[in-house]
């Protein structure tokens, strides 16, 4: 995530296995303090659906503003429904640039 303007934020991903990559620009006017990477259950039609048994994988090389997010522990958020962990990130990596998350559900 960059931001490419006064108002305009990039964000880019890119799948480590197959090459292939996505970038959108975003209308954004807040004080761009802060970048979050989630991996979540997608919404289909109207509803969300159930997050898929996903294998362990991982976020790596992870930039905010251009610059390494020293990422923290104690920053990260486990996706949990009705009272049940479904997917639980790793602490960052030494690098402080990148996680993993495990399927736990």
């Amino acid at each position: 995530m960059s931001k490419s303007s006064d108002r305009t934020w990039t964000i880019s991903l890119k799948n480590n296995t197959t090459g292939k990559s996505w970038s959108s620009d975003k209308a954004y006017t807040g004080p761009g303090e802060s970048v979050e990477y989630v991996q979540e259950a997608p919404m289909v039609g109207d509803s969300q659906s159930a997050l898929a048994r996903l294998s362990t994988f991982g976020f790596s090389n992870l930039r905010a503003n251009g610059a390494n997010p020293q990422l923290a522990g104690a920053e990260k958020v486990i996706l949990r429904q009705r009272g049940v962990d479904y997917a639980t990130p790793s602490d960052p990596n030494s690098a402080g640039d990148g996680f993993s998350v495990s399927y736990t559900g």
